[in-house]
């Protein structure tokens, strides 16, 4: 657990002004990483390309801290901007004949890059108030080879899918694994090392707390022969003034998709951020998060509302949504409690930097 919370909410200035209860929309930002992302700036302007080398290296250290994190090795972890242009390249990298299998309701950075591509979709049927479910999943992967696109946790519920269960399926069907996990990374503990996936995407403001515009693709060193090269340019090279037709000359995706000029401000940032958990400790954020998640589904719970999604030891996450009226959300935003409104349904998300006083808040005014 996290002992000096009231020290480490000191150094994130959104938490100063209001009851933030809204990580599933986008995290707060310390103030170190912004101070990061300002100095970057500062040396640039300064400096120009004399600093490059340096910042090289540190985005090397920000891969690095992805793969520790994920368990995989650096040569697995491309640096990109967000979800849906890692899932989007993979898209264009997979033979054009595979089917999918996708489930109702996921976000559209999971079933968007399919859907007009002219592939065949098997479509799972979910109502967003119940599990997901697996054996339905499990008899649209049997017959030939299919790909298997799915968010880790659901954006709108905050329901989580068994990794381990839908793996295993994955890998009796001979199906290719793809998993959104900006809901889950850096809450919910993903070992790569135990659990296979092919393909794993996530961006970087939500859960991991560094501002949009950064995150991390995934491609599991041996699932590399099942794709094409996407998308190409000087950065794609082991060396750019080497000759481009070897393909030797080129790196291996995922970060030869890593195509153009360095991106440093938005990648270091994210290496800040992801240097303030690791400190906190991945172990005491998930635990952190285990204890407020569950405070806050009975909080709902005694107020009267149900939990879209069931809470059980393998299929809670930070988030929890409920059914009721927009009104409700905007007497919540008027005493400065924020969450996020959907149609029909309120969804609050908890991170370790939120007090369990914030979620005595949220009860009494709902």
């Amino acid at each position: 657990m996290i002992a000096d919370k009231k020290s480490i909410r000191s150094h994130y200035p959104l938490l100063h002004n209001c009851t933030y209860l809204n990580t599933a929309n986008a995290g707060a930002m310390s103030q170190a990483t912004l101070q990061k992302g300002t100095d970057y700036l500062t040396e640039f302007a300064q400096y120009a390309s004399q600093k490059l080398p340096a910042w090289m290296g540190e985005m090397e250290e920000t891969r690095k801290l992805f793969a520790e994190l994920l368990n995989a090795s650096s040569e697995e972890i491309g640096l990109t901007w967000d979800t849906s242009y890692g899932i989007s390249w993979v898209q264009q990298m997979l033979q054009s004949d595979l089917e999918l299998v996708l489930v109702k309701h996921d976000f559209p950075s999971v079933t968007l890059p399919w859907i007009h591509h002219s592939r065949k979709i098997h479509w799972i049927d979910w109502d967003m108030k119940s599990h997901i479910d697996l054996e339905a999943i499990e008899k649209a992967l049997s017959g030939k080879p299919k790909i298997l696109a799915i968010s880790h946790v659901q954006y709108t519920n905050g329901y989580r899918v068994d990794l381990e269960a839908i793996s295993a399926m994955c890998q009796k069907h001979g199906a290719f694994l793809i998993v959104d996990a900006i809901q889950s990374l850096g809450v919910i503990p993903i070992d790569l090392q135990k659990v296979h996936v092919d393909v794993l995407a996530a961006s970087s403001y939500k859960w991991l707390t560094s501002g949009y515009g950064a995150g991390v693709l995934y491609i599991n060193k041996n699932s590399r022969k099942k794709l094409t090269q996407g998308s190409l340019g000087p950065g794609s090279m082991t060396d750019f003034l080497k000759d481009p037709i070897p393909a030797e000359n080129l790196k291996q995706p995922p970060q030869s998709l890593e195509a153009g000029h360095p991106k440093p401000l938005l990648i270091l940032m994210q290496g800040q951020a992801l240097k303030e958990l690791k400190a906190i400790g991945w172990q005491n954020v998930y635990e952190e998060v285990t204890v407020l998640s569950a405070k806050l589904h009975t909080a709902i719970r005694e107020a009267g509302f149900t939990p879209m999604a069931p809470r059980d030891e393998k299929s809670w996450s930070g988030i929890v949504s409920f059914e009721c009226d927009k009104s409700l959300h905007q007497k919540l935003t008027s005493e400065k409690i924020i969450t996020t409104y959907r149609p029909n349904y309120l969804r609050a998300a908890v991170h370790f930097y939120n007090e369990e006083g914030e979620i005595d808040r949220l009860a009494e005014v709902i």
